[in-house]
């Protein structure tokens, strides 16, 4: 019983180091039947029968138990994966989504030219570089009006009243 739990190690872990080697082998969506449901219903079935085995002497009351073990452990590593795959993303941001954000100017924005400004992006700091029509002094709060490119927008300064 210990020669199928130490096979179910070296499932897990070859699954964890050789990442994607093994998924030609999986069944469907490879949440019930994947190297790490396999891997974990192989290793707990071997260490709970060896285990029950050599506490009582009896191979089949080993055997049931590791089986038993083994299932048990295999539903909640397989509701696990499903869980984990079936986690939603975020939509990536785009250039349209900068205009309307507030920033900070980090360097000043002189008439003609560009300067930078910190914007928060999906709860990240993202500097670009930005114009405007009139000089704008470093730590000016700015609202994004138009994106120039991927890497400039034109801004204008916020008045006190307007903040978000």
């Amino acid at each position: 019983m210990l020669v199928v739990a130490a096979i179910g190690v070296v499932l897990l872990v070859g699954g964890f180091l050789l990442d994607g080697v093994f998924e030609a082998f999986e069944i469907g969506d490879g949440g019930w039947f994947s190297v790490p449901v396999l891997g974990s219903v192989l290793t707990m079935f071997g260490l709970t029968g060896a285990a029950v085995t050599s506490s009582t002497d009896s191979l089949a009351l080993g055997s049931g138990a590791g089986a038993l073990a083994g299932v048990a452990i295999g539903g909640v590593t397989g509701v696990l994966l499903r869980g984990i795959s079936r986690t939603g993303t975020d939509a990536t941001p785009t250039s349209g989504d900068l205009v309307g954000l507030t920033g900070t100017v980090v360097t000043g924005v002189p008439v003609g030219s560009y300067g930078e400004v910190t914007l928060r992006v999906g709860g990240a700091p993202m500097k670009v570089s930005a114009r405007s029509d009139a000089a704008v002094p470093a730590g000016t709060q700015v609202r994004v009006v138009a994106v120039l490119s991927s890497t400039s927008v034109q801004v204008v300064p916020v008045d006190a009243g307007d903040r978000q």
